[in-house]
């Protein structure tokens, strides 16, 4: 990738305003022998062998892109760059500030303009207090700076968040007062789940990352009506597909109905929990006694 390097560095809020701005000239630009399907420009992805269009598209009008067979996506045509022609997110902006004739603002040296200059106040970090947990956020946490690879990827979305890909079996959403602003989700091939939170980028656009931003404050996992503004008992299971099944069921008033059923599931929780508990106290003995040893001699 052979871009242009400016003396004087344009910031990553004017390319991407640019690009937004840009999106029937760059799209068809980068994608040769695609096509316009409504809203998206469906192409073959060049980066592998594709042998037809169909899982690979872009939006026109958002810039957000993805290739449903593979499960990679993006957020804006900084992005969408780094994917077809390699490189880092600063030389992709370059090469999109040359092809779009975007100009540097006078006395503007930043290598990282979507990064704010100066001393920024931090967010404070742990957990919302139910207060703030029942009220939407006034602002999400900036996105992290990228690295050299351009991770973390933002992808530019709203209360969706990032589309889903062939690998997902389901997704479970934190809100804030009923603002989606973490997104955990489950893979089918079982090798643990990933976690998408809510960020801000330079231009004010809302969008998601695979990694946990600076000043991120933890909310509890609810469905239903929110716990922190009713009377009514709340229960605090497990993981969130029970706090799911508890609220499929009708809550309390539903519970009450099947007593019995309720009574035997918590004694099968317990019965699982003390069958952990022993066999970590099993694992911890043998360690425990090879330390005694090692004292000794």
């Amino acid at each position: 990738m052979n871009a242009h390097v400016h003396p004087e560095h344009v910031d990553f809020a004017a390319v991407k305003a640019a690009s937004l701005r840009s999106l029937n000239f760059i799209i068809p630009s980068l994608l040769l022998g695609g096509k316009r399907v409504g809203d998206e420009w469906v192409a073959r992805n060049p980066t592998r062998n594709d042998a037809k269009p169909g899982s690979f598209s872009v939006n026109m009008k958002t810039g957000v892109w993805s290739d449903f067979a593979t499960g990679e996506s993006g957020g804006d045509m900084i992005d969408l760059y780094v994917y077809l022609k390699g490189g880092s997110n600063i030389q992709a902006k370059d090469a999109l500030a040359d092809m779009l004739n975007v100009k540097p603002s006078a006395g503007s040296t930043s290598l990282t303009g979507n990064i704010p200059t100066g001393p920024q106040p931090k967010r404070p970090k742990g957990a919302a207090t139910p207060a703030s947990a029942g009220s939407a956020p006034k602002d999400f946490p900036p996105r992290t700076p990228p690295d050299d690879k351009g991770k973390p990827t933002f992808i530019r979305a709203g209360d969706e968040g990032p589309r889903a890909n062939g690998n997902e079996k389901r997704r479970h959403v934190y809100c804030q007062g009923g603002a989606p602003v973490r997104i955990k989700i489950i893979k089918k091939d079982k090798k643990g789940a990933t976690n998408a939170y809510r960020v801000a980028d330079s231009d004010d656009a809302t969008g998601w990352q695979f990694a946990k931003p600076e000043g991120y404050e933890e909310v509890p996992y609810f469905v239903g009506p929110n716990p922190f503004d009713t009377d009514r008992v709340i229960f605090w299971p497990e993981g969130e597909k029970d706090a799911q099944l508890v609220n499929e069921l009708g809550g309390l008033d539903h519970l009450r109905r099947h007593r019995r059923w309720l009574a035997q599931r918590l004694r099968a929780i317990c019965r699982r929990s003390q069958r952990r508990d022993f066999s970590r106290q099993r694992r911890a003995r043998p360690r425990a006694r090879r330390k005694e040893g090692c004292a000794r001699v």
